[in-house]
């Protein structure tokens, strides 16, 4: 959107788009805390308590990262790059930021990075790194 004007539509979008993300950082977590008591009668109990742990920081850290990504996603339409992808610079969709108001990266771009792929970067070599000596 930079560069020119945004037409009525598009406005609505985003403050459509702005409410969804102020929405989310308004939301709480779906616990309240992490249980901080872990049972040591036996090796099934600890075993249950255990998981059910590690499911509570996975719920809590998918909050933190959607937090995140939706203050960095309002900072984006401050700046008019919302709809820019972070990775490639390309466009994200107006059908994926609909469906994920605080998407950073286009549908590609998100697909290589749970591939473990990344964009063409070239190697670096150690000797890059080091001081170059005359």
């Amino acid at each position: 959107m930079k560069g020119r004007i945004m037409t009525a539509s598009e406005r609505r979008f985003l403050d459509e788009q702005k409410k969804k993300l102020i929405a989310i950082l308004g939301a709480r977590p779906n616990k309240d805390g992490i249980k901080n008591e872990i049972r040591q009668h036996d090796a099934g109990d600890m075993s249950s308590d255990l998981t059910n742990l590690g499911t509570e920081v996975a719920v809590l850290d998918c909050d933190y990262q959607q937090k995140r990504d939706a203050r960095i996603a309002l900072q984006k339409m401050e700046e008019a790059t919302y709809f820019e992808c972070s990775e490639c610079e390309g466009k994200i969709s107006i059908r994926r930021l609909t469906a994920i108001p605080q998407a950073l990266v286009c549908i590609r771009c998100k697909d290589l990075s749970e591939q473990g792929q990344y964009h063409d970067v070239a190697p670096v070599r150690i000797g890059d790194l080091l001081p170059q000596t005359v």
